[in-house]
């Protein structure tokens, strides 16, 4: 694997690198299902809302966090050995914490090969992605190619892969894109206005240091990890693949790029009006 990364990220331009991370950040749309809930927790679109991480342990084998998402707040408790991450996150609530996930993430990596499964402790399910990284870069390449550029002087949007933009009226009002679909609304709304937050979000992290000098080979594995990837996990991707870069600044902006990509394929869906393509 060592010899496939080594050969696969000089071939490859920031530009490239981008590219292919915001492309494979459209496979969310057709990722592992999401498992049951052992509690109730709230999915209603929240126009502030922002993924706030706070690491209390953070070791090798261990991590602990909490976290705020959809204005809840939870505790993650994990424990990695080997290929293996187990995660436990609770639901708090003053003193009371409630069991609402619990799941095994095992990732193994083979030559361009990265294989996941999660198995899923509380309904017993398991299920399984398979990812080729040269695949990926081939499909990633090809969509460029084929990709009808926004106009930059009128359009705010992510990087090619994502294809997420948006572009408001003077008077009020504009469009909002994602892929190929695309909204038109005659005055600004909430939803409207999420999305672009969202967008704008996800920019910044795109623009970051350390986003640049990921490499490609980790992207995959993390997006087919689910909407919300637990931060152990990404960080035993990272620590296989990008060996002497920051593990847990990498992962959470990794982990916030997912959530806020989510939150904005949500906005979307929620605007007023019907899709029409572009």
């Amino acid at each position: 694997m060592k010899n496939f990364i080594e050969n696969l990220i000089p071939k490859l331009n920031v530009k490239k690198k981008i590219a292919l991370l915001m492309a494979l950040c459209l496979a969310i749309a057709t990722m592992l299902p999401s498992f049951a809930k052992a509690a109730e927790v709230s999915t209603e679109l929240n126009d502030n809302d922002n993924l706030d991480i706070d690491i209390i342990v953070d070791t090798d084998e261990m991590m602990i966090y909490k976290t705020k998402e959809d204005g809840q707040e939870f505790l993650y408790e994990e424990e990695t050995k080997g290929d293996i991450t187990k995660t436990s996150k609770y639901l708090l609530n003053g003193d009371e914490k409630q069991l609402v996930e619990n799941y095994e993430t095992k990732i193994v990596v083979k030559d361009d090969n990265i294989s996941i499964t999660k198995n899923d402790y509380i309904t017993n399910e398991t299920h399984k992605e398979s990812i080729n990284l040269t695949e990926i870069e081939k499909e990633i390449e090809k969509e460029q190619s084929e990709i009808t550029p926004m106009a930059t002087a009128t359009w705010v949007k992510t990087k090619a892969g994502t294809k997420m933009g948006y572009y408001k009226y003077k008077t009020g009002g504009g469009k909002a894109r994602h892929s190929t679909n695309e909204k038109k609304i005659t005055k600004y709304n909430k939803y409207f206005d999420n999305f672009c937050d969202r967008v704008d979000t996800m920019k910044n992290i795109e623009s970051s240091a350390l986003w640049d000098a990921l490499p490609l080979a980790v992207i995959p594995a993390i997006i087919k990890l689910g909407k919300n990837p637990s931060l152990a996990a990404v960080k035993n991707v990272l620590k296989k693949l990008a060996k002497g870069l920051p593990l847990v600044g990498l992962s959470i902006s990794l982990v916030k790029y997912v959530y806020n990509y989510d939150k904005a394929v949500t906005a979307i869906n929620k605007m007023p009006g019907s899709y029409y393509k572009w």
